[in-house]
């Protein structure tokens, strides 16, 4: 019973009120039903217990979570007077956040073997019948154990492992919207967030709405040498006996955002409920306008960053976008302005992969859809088709421009807590790129390149250099750029010479009603990268992470030329602005034969900051 539930008096409160105050500013709320550990004390994880994989097949689990969530969809809020069920700024909720099987946690995967005994027996009635299926002389009781190399062979033990983690997927999303249906909950729902291998799709189908969570360079945590003493602040690194490591390279020619378009469903609404191109890895400037302006393009339906870009406490950066990390605001409001305020484009046609069981299984259970495919999304919309999957709540109908039948997977490689799809180049895209100039979603002049790796949306919006490391974005209302050091680039009213670091540049008109060349303010941003105060790494890779410093938050600066042609007469203001979007400091500007100039040397500035505005 509720009573048997330890709810904390003070933080259901704050978490009445906090809903109060999203639904007054108009915030609709994303809301995981559970998290590890549940909401009992006594149900709290122990060396004999593992709730994300107990609640699989123990009554006991599923009674705790079937009672915590009837208490919290029927409690009223004294402070909107609504029961969360029927609260309209509840958007969709999440039954248990990354509930997906990990298949190399060896601990979890043992309470899979009584059930899988139990479904063989039900399947097989005799050992000796099981022998014969599986080629192997093997028994019930030896054949228990769920392995990566057994679903990877594509033989009857692979179909019948993979048979089971399906309809085990299958039994407990069935179990989770019967139970939120009959506690009187009417809304959308998504599971099964974390991993987009094949294997997952039959579950996903039921879902109202398919859920992602996508990471680039995610980091990782390694046994300290002790190469510095560590800050207080050493928690943030998984405590002092720890060193984290991320990835160095650019996100650009990555599977992070194109993995994440083939997990996509095209008959019903797409979220990103998690995603992040993580500090410190020195490219993570690239993520708002490549991330953002590629999901404008497939016209997905929420972006929502990991973890804390809303923070109630002054603290040092750290491993995810975080409140306090300048370069994760810059992020947000690039793709405020390309995805939410929509100044790039949503794909006019559109590319629907068919997947079916026959061909998925059992030879693919452990793969994503080819990169080879996932590259389209660099072009057009792009997601899948499952006609045989069978929804729980009605989805809508999608009728794509071109059907194809993919024939080519990606190996993934499953971690503790993220995903990543093989990206190396296969036979397909060049062909796939042909069908779709036959099909006229890319028209002749439409810059596309296979051999130069030259990416251009059928909008002729995004430009893609894979070997330059570049992309440009123009927009009547917005242009930017993503640059490497010592490059420039000129679009039709932005150029940008001779970037001293890498970063992203991007120009905004802030009129409603101005385009950029005409516009009487611009919001102009230039995004770097930011350090902790004596963070330390162990060489100038900065791969290791050897202590996470202290506040102050630095930027780093940048020197360069920026050009923006215009229709007005009089030479602007230009301010420096903080974080809060207050003016910190005016700075000098030309106006010269139509275009604003300014000579920016961001290391002159009082305060770091990748913002500045433009005033005629």
């Amino acid at each position: 019973s509720a009573d048997e539930i330890e709810f904390d008096a003070v933080n259901v409160d704050r978490f009445d009120y906090l809903v109060k105050c999203l639904k007054d500013r108009g915030i609709y709320i994303n809301m995981d039903l559970m998290n590890s550990p549940g909401y009992s004390m006594a149900y709290k994880e122990g060396p004999d217990s593992n709730f994300k994989t107990d609640l699989l097949f123990d009554p006991r689990f599923r009674k705790h979570w079937e009672v915590a969530v009837n208490y919290l969809m029927n409690h009223q809020n004294p402070y909107t007077q609504t029961k969360l069920k029927d609260e309209p700024a509840i958007a969709f909720v999440n039954f248990y956040n990354e509930q997906d099987f990990i298949l190399g946690n060896a601990a979890a995967m043992k309470r899979f073997e009584v059930p899988f005994q139990k479904w063989l027996r039900q399947k097989y009635k005799t050992d000796a019948a099981l022998s014969q299926a599986w080629g192997e002389n093997t028994t019930f009781e030896k054949a228990g154990c769920i392995r990566e190399d057994v679903l990877r062979r594509g033989d009857a033990a692979a179909r019948d492992t993979g048979d089971f983690l399906i309809q085990t997927m299958q039994e407990m999303t069935a179990w989770y919207y019967k139970t939120l249906r009959d506690v009187g909950y009417p809304g959308l729902f998504h599971h099964w967030d974390m991993i987009m291998r094949t294997m997952e799709i039959p579950a996903r189908a039921q879902m109202s709405t398919i859920a992602q969570h996508t990471y680039f360079e995610h980091p990782n945590w390694i046994p300290t040498r002790n190469l510095a003493q560590k800050s207080k602040n050493a928690f943030f690194m998984d405590g002092n006996n720890s060193d984290m490591v991320v990835g160095q390279t650019s996100s650009l020619n990555s599977s992070y955002l194109r993995a994440a378009a083939m997990a996509r469903f095209l008959d019903r609404p797409y979220l990103i409920t998690e995603y992040s191109h993580s500090p410190f890895n020195r490219f993570r400037h690239e993520r708002g306008l490549y991330f953002g302006s590629y999901a404008a393009l497939q016209g997905w339906d929420d972006l929502t960053p990991h973890a804390d870009t809303v923070r109630l406490t002054v603290d040092p950066i750290w491993a995810f976008d975080h409140g306090m990390d300048p370069i994760s605001h810059a992020s947000e409001v690039i793709s405020a302005l390309v995805f939410l305020r929509g100044d790039v484009k949503e794909a006019p046609h559109s590319v629907g992969l068919l997947l079916k069981n026959a061909n998925l299984f059992p030879k693919n259970y452990l793969a994503a859809v080819a990169d080879d495919y996932g590259k389209l999304a660099m072009l057009t919309k792009t997601g899948i088709l499952y006609p045989e999957g069978k929804p729980l709540s009605p989805v809508g109908s999608f009728e794509p421009t071109l059907t194809l039948e993919p024939k080519e997977f990606s190996p993934l490689q499953v971690m503790s807590w993220y995903v990543s799809a093989d990206n190396s180049d296969g036979a397909e895209f060049p062909k796939l790129v042909k069908a779709l100039r036959a099909k006229k979603i890319l028209l002749p002049d439409n810059r596309t390149d296979w051999n130069k790796r030259i990416y251009e949306s059928e909008t002729g919006e995004l430009l893609l250099d894979i070997k330059q490391g570049t992309m440009s974005v123009v927009t009547p209302r917005l242009e930017g750029m993503i640059l490497k050091k010592n490059q420039s680039m000129t679009l039709p009213c932005l150029a940008v010479q001779n970037v001293s670091v890498p970063a992203s540049v991007v120009a905004a008109s802030l009129n409603s009603d101005q385009i950029l060349q005409n516009a009487a303010r611009i919001l102009l941003i230039v995004s770097t990268n930011a350090f902790n105060s004596n963070m330390t790494f162990e060489n100038a890779s900065m791969y290791c992470c050897v202590n996470p410093g202290d506040l102050p938050v630095l930027v780093e600066s940048i020197q360069c030329r920026i050009e923006l042609t215009t229709d007005r007469k009089t030479v602007p203001k230009v301010y420096a602005l903080a974080l809060d979007g207050t003016r910190m400091e005016e700075i000098n500007v030309e106006l010269k034969d139509g275009k604003i100039i300014v000579h920016l040397d961001t290391s002159k500035l009082k305060n770091g900051t990748p913002f500045f505005e433009i005033v005629f």
